[in-house]
C-alpha cells in the first residue's frame, strides 16, 4: 500500500512539474538572456515600464525563439507558429502587419530592430504581448 501511495505521489509531482513548464514556455529563454546580459530579476521586471531600454534583451529573446535571425530579419511564419494555439489565429494578422510595417527598415542594430518589433506587438496585439511574458522574471 505504501508503494502505491509513493508511486501516486511521484506521478502527481511529475504531472505538476510538466504542467508548470508548459504554462511558461519562455522561461528558459528569459533565464538564458538574463544570464547572457547579466540582468537581475528586478532589472528585467523594469522592462515592463521601459521596454525601450531593453532592446538587446529583446534581441536575445527573439533570436532564441528563432523568429529573428542574427541579421535582424524577422520571420512572421515562425512567429505565428510559436504563439499558443488558442491565440494563434487571432494574432496572425497583427504579426504579419508588424512584419510588413518594419520589413524595410535597416537591421544593422539588432537591439533597435527587436525593440521595434516587440513594441509593434505591444501596441497592436496586447494579448500576444502579454502571452509572451517577455519581462517576467525567470524565477517567477
Amino acid at each position: 500500500m505504501k508503494v502505491l501511495y509513493h508511486c501516486s505521489l511521484l506521478l502527481f509531482t511529475v504531472i505538476v512539474l510538466i504542467n508548470a513548464d508548459n504554462s511558461d514556455p519562455h522561461k528558459p529563454i528569459r533565464f538564458k538572456c538574463c544570464s547572457d546580459l547579466t540582468l537581475t530579476e528586478d532589472v528585467l521586471e523594469a522592462g515592463v515600464s521601459h521596454p525601450e531600454d531593453f532592446g538587446c534583451y529583446l534581441s536575445c529573446f527573439l533570436q532564441n525563439l528563432n523568429i529573428m535571425d542574427d541579421k535582424g530579419v524577422f520571420d512572421p511564419a515562425v512567429a505565428t507558429q510559436s504563439v499558443a494555439a488558442d491565440l494563434r489565429e487571432e494574432s496572425k494578422n497583427d504579426i504579419y502587419a508588424c512584419y510588413e510595417m518594419r520589413k524595410d527598415e535597416p537591421t544593422d542594430d539588432l537591439c533597435k530592430t527587436a525593440y521595434g518589433m516587440i513594441n509593434c506587438f505591444r501596441e497592436r496585439s496586447p494579448k500576444l504581448y502579454e502571452m509572451m511574458g517577455i519581462f517576467r522574471a525567470p524565477g517567477k
